[in-house]
């Protein structure tokens, strides 16, 4: 568990501070095995996907809350709009939910992913003793 809660942890916090990380020089090799082990310890591969999935999930339940409120806070729909609006909406979100998670799981490739953007990430933000004392942990 503690090592699920530090790969999302490392995943976020690399996710914001990500973009001045490109561009960087080449990853030494030793560096490079030492950060695809911290990847694999972490299964971070994996996380994504579980990741994406918790959120879309979460955003199922609080997506139709939010038109509710919205739907609600306009004076000017008729009781019949307001509901078929908050009926439509929250079924149209949770279909395309589905479809983008599916899409997801099939399409993108999470490896390439960590190696092109999370790869350069931990190679600016750790040190080889970071990476070291990480894959420890």
């Amino acid at each position: 568990m503690k090592l699920n809660l530090l790969a999302a942890a490392l995943f976020l916090a690399l996710a914001v501070f990500g973009q001045s990380a490109f561009g960087q020089n080449a990853i030494p090799e030793s560096k490079k095995k030492l950060i695809a082990e911290v990847v694999t310890l972490t299964k971070m591969e994996e996380q994504f996907g579980k990741i994406v999935n918790e959120m879309m999930a979460e955003m199922e339940k609080t997506y139709p809350r939010m038109i509710d409120d919205i739907v609600d806070a306009n004076p000017d729909l008729t009781p019949e709009l307001r509901s078929e609006i908050k009926s439509t909406a929250g079924k149209s979100y949770v279909s395309f939910s589905k479809r983008l998670r599916e899409r997801l799981a099939a399409e993108f490739d999470y490896s390439a992913y960590i190696k092109e953007a999370i790869y350069p990430l931990y190679d600016k933000f750790f040190t080889e003793d970071d990476l070291k004392a990480l894959a420890a942990f």
